[in-house]
């Protein structure tokens, strides 16, 4: 049932506004998007693959290495997987 006052989006609006908060996103800290989840979701609760992917780039920058893109993960973590079998 459609609410009476609601104003349907267009795909358009949406990508633009989708394009947007992401635009906002990539200007935050990786400390700052937790902060972010924290005050959405409570401390800790919610999104554990989003938090320990910021934890690890954290982590990568203070060790003063740039930080790994997804690809190179993956790929380290492939390379780990053939060293134990």
């Amino acid at each position: 049932m459609k609410r009476p006052n609601a104003h349907p989006k267009t795909v358009a609006q949406r990508r633009e506004e989708g394009e947007e908060r992401q635009a906002h996103r990539e200007t935050l800290s990786p400390f700052q998007q937790i902060v972010v989840l924290d005050n959405r979701l409570g401390i800790g609760e919610g999104a554990k693959k989003e938090r320990k992917r910021l934890l690890n780039i954290m982590a990568e920058t203070r060790a003063n290495k740039k930080p790994l893109t997804n690809k190179q993960r993956r790929a380290a973590k492939r390379k780990s997987k053939n060293r134990k079998a």
